[in-house]
């Protein structure tokens, strides 16, 4: 987590971060994971960010995957977060 935000964003190794989070996330985390999800200051990178919420059991994380929808750098990523 913390190598993630300590970079300027859009930063390849970033992106990796939090393509790394996607994969081995789960709900002890979730509340650092919808932060950083949530943070426009990590542009792009947050992708795969917002697609780890779709692994969460907190049924908060739909609500979090809404605001997301509204968010044009990660949309896209928010509606992959709810397929199966």
């Amino acid at each position: 987590m913390k190598n993630f935000c300590g970079r300027r964003p859009g930063l390849d190794p970033q992106w990796a971060i939090g393509n790394a989070l996607w994969i081995v996330a789960d709900d002890s985390v979730f509340e650092d994971i919808a932060a950083l999800a949530a943070d426009p200051k990590h542009g792009k990178a947050r992708e795969m960010v917002v697609v780890a919420l779709g692994n969460m059991q907190n049924p908060e994380a739909v609500e979090v995957l809404r605001r997301l929808l509204r968010d044009d750098q990660v949309a896209g990523h928010a509606v992959m977060a709810w397929a199966p």
